[in-house]
């Protein structure tokens, strides 16, 4: 048994002990759930710095957050370990996905660049050549043609 699985019992323990399992709905665990974590808000409340929060008042609201949270997740019975390792899997191929993804973008964005640009280059390389057919050519056959510029 870890100690996901320790805590999880005692919370069981701690509420059959007391005959609460008959209010514990799925529904009434995850109010309790939100109203702890509001709690645990409030604690931040109009602080210009976090760090200057009751560290043993964090522990406590912290605490009925585990408890309603580990309670939710043996109601469903669903593994904590489990689950949490999933979810950071998740998070981490979305993760992978996003970079993936913005570093596309940014190669597109640069092939859009970049062609915009050679097609500049192809153009300004095109006007020389029309020039050079169409000027300078017939000059240079009958000798009278001057250094071309650009």
């Amino acid at each position: 048994m870890n100690d996901i699985q320790k805590i999880t019992q005692s919370i069981l323990q701690f509420r059959d002990a007391r005959d609460w399992a008959q209010y514990h709905t799925g529904k009434d665990i995850a109010m309790c759930l939100n109203v702890e974590a509001g709690e645990l808000l409030e604690l931040f409340l109009w602080k210009q710095d976090p760090d200057e929060v009751d560290r043993e008042k964090l522990r406590d609201e912290l605490a009925d957050v585990f408890y309603s949270a580990f309670l939710l997740a043996a109601h469903y019975e669903l593994d904590v370990r489990e689950i949490v390792l999933e979810k950071l899997e998740k998070n981490l191929l979305k993760m992978v996905a996003g970079t993936f993804i913005f570093i596309f973008s940014r190669l597109q964005d640069e092939y859009k660049s970049l062609r915009e640009r050679l097609n500049q280059q192809i153009i300004k390389y095109w006007e020389a050549y029309r020039f050079f057919r169409s000027q300078w050519m017939p000059q240079v056959a009958l000798g009278t043609a001057k250094q071309p510029t650009f």
